[in-house]
């Protein structure tokens, strides 16, 4: 079954939203995960970094593919890349999208709040995957305080709202680890599409030892605020830097 589908076309859904060279990567990356044609949850995480609930992951694919009436069997090639067009590069609102990054931390209650540690796990594992720490800093704990005991559906309005970017940072992440392994070479583990925190890409790293704005709370400003226009990188501009213009003289 695996061989056979993993040749058979795209469906639409698929050619809208995973362009061709995802595509391809994809396809290499489903070849070295499932040799045998299914993929497995055990081979998502034991092959994938640590920064995402893989195996929480698996079981959302499956359950959206097979909404869909798609054969059961376990995820062949079309079904995986299916079930990551309808999840994960879906076209849901913002509420609905951190409805489904919940839903992999969220474990057997999917209605309760997360709590203060399955919060701190999908904030700090975004963090370690984006570049903007090792996700233990203290700047998670007033975003943790706000939004560890919200029941599900305010969880979701807070996150939608506070935290914009977070669902593009979510979708990047996970296709960019899967594609990784079709190119044969680690994932870049940048969650958000920037290497670097944009609220740090002025400061030398001599800098940024000392500064109140870690690189932390950097990584949170940076989903608060939200992605870039359309062709627009990710960035923006320091206005004032004592350290390069002198201090103000309304002291």
């Amino acid at each position: 079954m695996g061989a056979e589908e993993s040749k058979s076309a795209p469906p639409g859904e698929v050619s809208e939203r995973i362009n061709s060279v995802e595509l391809s990567e994809l396809r290499v990356a489903f070849s070295t995960l499932a040799p045998d044609g299914v993929l497995t949850a055990e081979a998502l995480t034991s092959a994938l970094p640590p920064v995402l609930p893989w195996e929480e992951l698996h079981r959302v694919l499956l359950e959206a593919v097979a909404a869909r009436g798609h054969p059961g069997g376990g995820l062949g090639f079309d079904a995986f890349v299916l079930g990551l067009a309808l999840t994960v590069r879906s076209r849901q609102s913002a509420r609905q999208r951190m409805g489904l990054l919940r839903s992999l931390y969220a474990g057997g209650d999917r209605d309760g709040p997360l709590g203060a540690d399955r919060l701190t796990a999908l904030l700090s594992g975004a963090m370690r995957a984006s570049g903007g720490g090792e996700g233990d800093d203290t700047a998670l704990g007033a975003a943790v305080a706000d939004a560890a005991e919200l029941p599900a559906a305010e969880w979701d309005r807070w996150a939608a709202d506070q935290l914009p970017a977070l669902g593009t940072a979510f979708e990047t992440s996970v296709i960019e680890a899967l594609c990784a392994v079709g190119r044969a070479g680690p994932p870049s583990g940048c969650l958000s599409p920037m290497t670097r925190p944009p609220l740090l890409s002025y400061q030398s790293d001599a800098q940024q030892e000392g500064s109140l704005l870690t690189p932390g709370l950097a990584w949170l400003c940076a989903l608060t605020l939200g992605p870039a226009d359309a062709g627009e990188p990710r960035s923006w501009r320091c206005l004032y830097s004592s350290a390069a213009q002198g201090q103000g003289l309304s002291r």
